[in-house]
C-alpha cells in the first residue's frame, strides 16, 4: 500500500495525455493506470512504471518512467505541452529511491552499474522517444493542416454565402427599382391620361359654347329677318289695298 504523502508528490513536470487529462502528482498517475485497461497495463513500461512506485522510486525517476509509458503508447497530448517536446523528455532521473537506495529501472536488473545491455535499453529507449517524437509532431502538423484546411473551407462557404447574399440584395433591389420605374410610369400614364381627358372636356365645352352661340346668332339672323319681312309687308299693305280697291271698282 502506497502511502499518501507518496501518492501527493507531484510529477515533475506534469504529464498531458489524450485519453486522461494532465497528470500532476503520483496518485494521478496511478488512477491513470489503473484506467488504460487490461492490455496496455501489461506492457513493459508501463509494469516498470509500476516496480518503481512499488519500490516508492523519487518523483524524477517516476516521472521519466510515466513519461516513456505515455510517449510510447502515443497519448501525449502535444497541444498541452508547455516547452518543446525535447526539452520536456530532456530530464534525467536520478536512479536512486527514496529511502537512498538504488532504483531498479528494469525488472531483470540487478543494479544501475553501466552495462552494455543499460546502454542498448538506453539507446533504444532514445531512439523510441525520437521516433514517438517524431510521430507526434506529424500528426500535429497533420491536425494543424486539417485544422487550417477546414478554416479555408469554411471561409471560403463564409464567402461564397456572403456573395450569395450580395447577389441576392442587388438582385431584390434591381426588382424594387424596376417595380419602382414601372409604377412611375404607370403613374405618368394615368396624369397624361387625365390630362388628355382634361383637354378634351375643355375643347367639348368650348365647341358646345361656340355652337350654341352661333345658334343665337343665327336666331336672332332670322328674327330680325322675319321682321324686316313684317315691315315690308306693313309698308306695302296700302299699295296692295288700293289696287285690290281699284280692281272691285272697274268690275263693278
Amino acid at each position: 500500500m502506497l502511502l499518501p504523502d507518496y501518492l501527493s508528490r507531484n510529477l515533475t513536470p506534469p504529464i498531458p495525455t489524450k485519453d486522461g487529462g494532465t497528470l500532476r502528482t503520483i496518485g494521478e498517475a496511478c488512477e491513470y493506470m489503473a484506467a488504460i485497461g487490461k492490455e496496455r497495463e501489461q506492457r513493459r513500461h508501463w509494469q516498470q512504471v509500476r516496480e518503481l512506485m512499488l519500490q516508492e522510486a523519487d518523483v524524477a525517476a517516476v516521472s521519466r518512467r510515466v513519461r516513456l509509458a505515455v510517449l510510447k503508447d502515443a497519448k501525449v497530448d502535444v497541444t498541452a505541452l508547455s516547452e518543446p517536446m525535447e526539452r520536456w523528455m530532456d530530464e534525467p532521473s536520478s536512479g536512486f529511491l527514496s529511502n537512498g537506495k538504488l532504483n531498479v529501472v528494469e525488472k531483470d536488473e540487478p543494479s544501475t552499474e553501466p552495462t552494455e545491455g543499460n546502454e542498448r535499453s538506453d539507446s533504444e529507449s532514445e531512439e523510441e522517444l525520437r521516433r514517438q517524437e517524431d510521430f507526434q509532431q506529424a500528426a500535429a502538423r497533420r491536425a494543424a493542416a486539417e485544422e487550417e484546411r477546414r478554416r479555408q473551407e469554411e471561409g471560403q462557404r463564409a464567402e461564397a454565402r456572403q456573395a450569395a447574399e450580395e447577389e441576392e440584395e442587388r438582385r431584390r433591389q434591381g426588382e424594387l427599382q424596376r417595380a419602382e420605374a414601372r409604377q412611375a410610369a404607370e403613374e405618368e400614364e394615368r396624369r397624361r391620361q387625365e390630362e388628355l381627358q382634361r383637354a378634351e372636356a375643355r375643347r367639348a365645352a368650348e365647341d358646345e359654347c361656340r355652337r350654341q352661340e352661333e345658334l343665337q346668332r343665327a336666331e336672332a339672323r332670322q328674327a330680325a329677318e322675319e321682321e324686316a319681312h313684317r315691315q315690308r309687308e306693313a309698308e306695302n299693305k296700302p299699295f296692295w289695298n288700293r289696287f285690290l280697291a281699284m280692281l272691285r271698282a272697274r268690275d263693278s
